[in-house]
């Protein structure tokens, strides 16, 4: 019940207690918004138009990042993370990436969703 699955109906190599949580946590945040007329929207850009959008991103830091020489750590991490980027823009969107080509657009504080060379 807690897997999450790709469009193909395979199933995500995912953590299931991390996939529960976020079932139950959306289950949850709808059902109180349904108590105050409230509509929810998990779209990172529910409306279309000039600004930067809802991003659902988390900031992250390590002991290591925070200690001396803590930039060299992060700029490691980066160079690990850009090796897939393509990959994880697909997969952190329920869309395959459509929602996130509507937000990552470079401008308002936002990134860039496509590399140097125009590929993302």
């Amino acid at each position: 019940m807690c897997e999450t699955y790709s469009k193909d109906g395979t199933p995500h190599p995912t953590n299931k207690r991390y996939s529960c949580d976020r079932i139950m946590e959306r289950y949850i945040l709808h059902r109180a918004a349904e108590d105050f007329g409230v509509i929810v929207t998990l779209d990172p850009k529910p409306m279309p138009g000039d600004w930067n959008g809802a991003g659902g991103h988390c900031n992250f830091s390590t002991s290591r990042m925070k200690a001396d020489n803590g930039m060299k750590v992060m700029e490691e991490a980066i160079q690990r993370l850009e090796k897939r980027h393509k990959e994880h823009i697909i997969l952190y969107d329920p869309s395959g990436g459509v929602d996130n080509s509507r937000r990552l657009t470079g401008l308002h504080e936002t990134a860039t969703l496509t590399s140097s060379s125009g590929e993302w």
